[in-house]
C-alpha cells in the first residue's frame, strides 16, 4: 500500500503535459512522459493521468476566484482555461467524504463537491506508472488496484483517507 501512495505523491514533480475536456465536461490531464500507447482520441499516454467522471465538477482559475461549473463554460473557454494547466505542477489532490479538490502550483484548482451530486461511480482516478491506480468514489473512499485488472472490489483494495492526502 505504501508503495502506491509514494508512487502517487510522484506525480507533484512532473508537469502537466496536456489537458482535453470531453463533452460531456469530463476531462483527462496527462503528466510526464509519453509512454506507449494512444488515446482514441489521438492523444499520448503520459506516465501519470488525471482522469475525472461525471459532469459537475467547478473550476476556478485563480486561488481567490469563485468556482464555475464545468459543464456551463463554453468550449472555446474551456480550451483556454485548461490550456493554461500545460507546465504547471499539482500541488494538492484532497478528497474527504465531501468533496475532492485539485489544486495546481498556477493557482487554478478544481473542485468535486458531494452537495451537489451523488455519483455511484469512482468520481477520479489517478493512473501511475506499472499500471497502478487509485480510485476515488464518495460511497467507496480511496481504493487502488491496477488498470489492468478489472475495476470491481475483488481486485481493488480500500485505503485509509488518511493516507491519501496528496501534496507538497
Amino acid at each position: 500500500m505504501d508503495t502506491i501512495v509514494a508512487t502517487a505523491k510522484k506525480l507533484l514533480t512532473v508537469p502537466v503535459e496536456f489537458t482535453y475536456v470531453y463533452k460531456d465536461s469530463t476531462f483527462h490531464i496527462g503528466l510526464g512522459r509519453k509512454t506507449d500507447g494512444t488515446s482514441p482520441v489521438g492523444f499520448d499516454y503520459r506516465e501519470y493521468q488525471i482522469l475525472t467522471y461525471e459532469s459537475t465538477w467547478q473550476y476556478s482559475e485563480s486561488e481567490s476566484g469563485a468556482y464555475r461549473r464545468l459543464k456551463d463554460a463554453n468550449t472555446e473557454e474551456r480550451k483556454r482555461s485548461f490550456s493554461s494547466l500545460v507546465g504547471a505542477y499539482v500541488s494538492a489532490i484532497v478528497a474527504d467524504q465531501t468533496s475532492v479538490l485539485i489544486r495546481f502550483d498556477c493557482g487554478f484548482s478544481l473542485l468535486h463537491d458531494f452537495a451537489t451530486t451523488m455519483f455511484e461511480e469512482d468520481v477520479l482516478s489517478l493512473l501511475l506508472p506499472q499500471k497502478m491506480c487509485l480510485g476515488f468514489n464518495f460511497q467507496l473512499g480511496w481504493r487502488s488496484g491496477r488498470s489492468s485488472d478489472p475495476w470491481n472490489n475483488h481486485y481493488w483494495k480500500a485505503i485509509d483517507a488518511s493516507q491519501m492526502l496528496i501534496c507538497k
